[in-house]
């Protein structure tokens, strides 16, 4: 009997240090496995890190950790540029008298000025004008308006002779610096052309340098002007009118052909009794965007008679301007 509790004993006790060992074998398998799983999360956590440091595009969720935008990455209007960069001394608002304002905002080419959203500033050597939003109509030397000196001995005196080259260089900086429009990236979209008079009489302007906009397929979405003057420094620019349509929306519309244009402007003529035909005029087109919308600009030029005159005893010139897309007629006028 004796034997056979100590047997029992003796079975219970090897089953308990058996079940002992397989505890501790559990134990350290899963402390492993525990230790293992901590080393792997921590090795994602500084790739994640490391990949959060070295993109830019990811952001902190953080509200505390987040960066605010630098000013440099805030759009801002030609006009607040201006204004702060202070070139020519301080911008500041125009202090003109209301009319002669107006008449500036014209002769830049703020069309309908009089009802117009447009602001005028002035610093010690440009007037500057702005339509709506900030983006700049036009800039003019104050000079220009206070005194044009076209024939000021002072300045006959000290006429720059620039080269074409040099008139395009000094008005392309010009454009670059006003024109949001125009960049090193959109100047291909761009043909410019200078027109100079040769002349040995000094006058205003020396140079004109025209920029124009124009898309794949050929329709003219702006022009630029730069005016230059005797001394070779920059003294008007005119921005012209830009939509915000895009060059995509204005191609994939469809509009009728030059000569379903032309067709409908001689029709035009001959309603308001104008002798205007292709035998005696040559005519020059354009299809122009203005305001979203794209129109054919037609100008009717007369041809000289055999003997070096015209009917009327001056050479006739009509300009009209018919819808693109409708056909519809919008203006005509003529000319001398």
């Amino acid at each position: 009997m004796r034997n056979t509790q100590e047997q029992t004993a003796y079975i219970l006790q090897q089953k308990k240090q058996k079940e002992s060992i397989h505890i501790k074998r559990r134990k350290r398998l899963m402390f492993s496995a525990a230790a293992m799983a901590i080393i792997v999360m921590g090795t994602v956590f500084v790739l994640q890190h490391m990949t959060n440091l070295s993109n830019p595009a990811v952001v902190d969720e953080d509200p505390k950790n987040t960066v605010a935008p630098t000013e440099s990455a805030v759009l801002r209007s030609t006009k607040d540029k201006i204004i702060e960069q202070q070139v020519y001394g301080v911008v500041n608002l125009c202090a003109r008298p209301s009319e002669e304002i107006q008449a500036i905002a014209m002769r830049v080419g703020v069309s309908n000025s009089y009802g117009s959203t447009y602001d005028c500033f002035e610093d010690d050597q440009y007037i500057y004008v702005f339509s709506e939003g900030g983006a700049i109509a036009g800039v003019m030397a104050s000079y220009l308006i206070d005194n044009p000196g076209e024939y000021d001995p002072a300045i006959n005196m000290n006429w720059v002779r620039l080269s074409e080259n040099e008139a395009v260089t000094l008005a392309r900086a010009a454009v670059l610096k006003f024109c949001d429009s125009y960049t090193e990236e959109t100047s291909e979209s761009y043909t410019v052309s200078a027109r100079g008079e040769n002349s040995d009489v000094p006058h205003y302007p020396d140079w004109r340098v025209t920029f124009t906009e124009q898309v794949v397929s050929g329709i003219r979405r702006n022009t630029i002007t730069v005016e230059i003057d005797m001394l070779g420094n920059v003294a008007a620019v005119f921005f012209g009118s830009r939509s915000d349509v895009t060059d995509e929306e204005l191609e994939n519309n469809e509009y009728i052909s030059e000569d379903a244009a032309i067709s409908l402007a001689l029709n035009h003529f001959a309603q308001e009794n104008r002798e205007v035909d292709l035998e005696h005029f040559t005519v020059t087109t354009a299809m122009v965007e203005h305001d979203g919308s794209v129109v054919w600009t037609m100008r009717f030029e007369e041809i000289e008679n055999s003997d070096g005159g015209y009917k009327n005893s001056w050479k006739q010139v009509y300009w009209t301007v018919i819808n693109a897309t409708t056909g519809e007629w919008i203006s005509s006028d003529v000319t001398r």
